[in-house]
């Protein structure tokens, strides 16, 4: 915005130039013409209007000029994320106690200077994630002696409506400074604290960093800065103690697998005697079984033998009279075929011994004849004619009377 005003108040100043050269040839040109022709109605009229339109131009374009001036000399622009503070430079005034948002101010040039503060949150950090593997870490020495490397990273921000005291307390170029050396201090502190292997334990390290933010914050206080959090992302000891480390959780694990491996003994040797007590329950059951299934064979076939001792005298004693009884009654059976059939004979005789019967012995054998050609002499008195039917029939089959 500061750039841009410049710049229209150098247009500014080139249009005025311009703007008076033209005036001026305008006028010297009226001039010559009003010299010409002054006693010309319409020249007269001529001139008044050119010089209404000079005089109007000149008008706008300063008006215009000085508020351009005007807003670049009154007004200064923060830009985002920006806190503004103000200080008068004359009478005394200093810095006004105002945090000022991002936006146009009112502030004359000269009189008033600005001072920009970061208002965004800002970070500091040791062996963070998004820097290089051999950035320097947060070193601190453990309650027992050994040296952890941290990695950690620490958010903050000027405190709102404290800016303008961050700049009165003369810290705008070295607070960031002193806010990293505030926390190298509290945190060497507050992680000195903790026993090596207390590191290791999330609940513990969470606790001390929960317990080290308020402490920063007061520390943070007198530089008008809050720290918003405290990020721990890694931690690495020594080499030589890593190595042994590592070697005591070899020989931590070495115990726990000997442990277990004895455990594991102890159950195996309870789950023996287990199978060895079930084996001996199921062979003592097996014989029980054995016995009661025995015992009940033996119920069972004498059972059996009763039965087939019943069944025996029950042969010998009804199949006799069974055996009687059917030959009995097989000899009525035939005897009453007999009559039957002998009635079924002479049924038949007398109904073939009628007039029907005669019929349909005829019938059968007229349906048995298979008689090809017959050849009747047609001379022979005794031949009926063919066409009398009756008489026909009377020779083939007989006379029905």
């Amino acid at each position: 915005m500061k750039s841009f005003l410049a710049k229209a108040g150098r247009a500014l100043v080139i249009a005025l130039t311009w703007t008076g050269r033209v005036a001026a040839l305008v006028v010297v040109r009226l001039w010559h013409q009003l010299s010409r022709a002054v006693r010309s109605q319409s020249a007269r009229t001529v001139g008044r209007g050119s010089l209404r339109a000079v005089r109007i131009g000149t008008l706008t374009a300063a008006i215009s000029g000085l508020a351009l001036f005007v807003a670049w000399a009154a007004f200064q622009r923060v830009p985002p994320g920006t806190i503004g503070v103000k200080q008068v430079n004359f009478g005394g005034g200093g810095v006004v106690h105002e945090d000022y948002a991002s936006g146009l101010h009112f502030g004359l040039k000269v009189y008033h200077s600005w001072h920009a503060i970061d208002g965004r949150t800002q970070l500091i950090s040791y062996g963070w994630s998004a820097e290089p593997y051999d950035a320097e870490h947060l070193k601190v020495r453990t309650a027992d002696g050994n040296y952890v490397r941290i990695g950690l990273a620490v958010p903050f921000r000027v405190i709102r409506g404290e800016a303008h005291k961050l700049v009165e307390d003369g810290l705008k170029s070295t607070y960031r400074q002193r806010v990293q050396t505030a926390i190298e201090k509290v945190l060497t502190t507050e992680f000195g604290r903790l026993k090596t292997e207390e590191f290791w334990d999330t609940d513990k390290r969470d606790a001390c960093t929960l317990a080290a933010l308020p402490k920063l914050n007061r520390e943070l206080s007198p530089l008008h800065v809050e720290a918003q959090a405290i990020l721990v992302e890694n931690f690495r000891f020594n080499p030589e103690y890593e190595d042994r480390l590592q070697q005591v959780q070899m020989d931590a694990l070495r115990t726990i697998v000997d442990t277990t491996k004895a455990a594991v003994d102890v159950e195996q040797n309870k789950i023996d005697e287990i199978l060895r007590e079930i084996e001996r329950a199921d062979s003592d059951l097996t014989i029980e079984l054995k016995k009661q299934i025995d015992a009940e064979n033996d119920a069972g076939r004498k059972r059996i033998e009763a039965r087939l001792a019943e069944a025996r005298y029950y042969d010998q004693t009804r199949k006799a009279q069974a055996t009687s009884e059917y030959e009995r009654l097989v000899s009525e059976g035939e005897r009453s075929v007999t009559q039957v059939e002998q009635v079924r004979i002479a049924a038949e005789n007398q109904g073939y011994g009628s007039l029907g019967g005669k019929l349909l012995l005829a019938r059968q054998a007229a349906e048995n004849l298979r008689i090809k050609q017959v050849t009747l002499n047609s001379n022979d008195p005794r031949n009926p004619s063919v066409l009398d039917l009756d008489e026909l029939v009377r020779l083939l089959v007989g006379d029905t009377q």
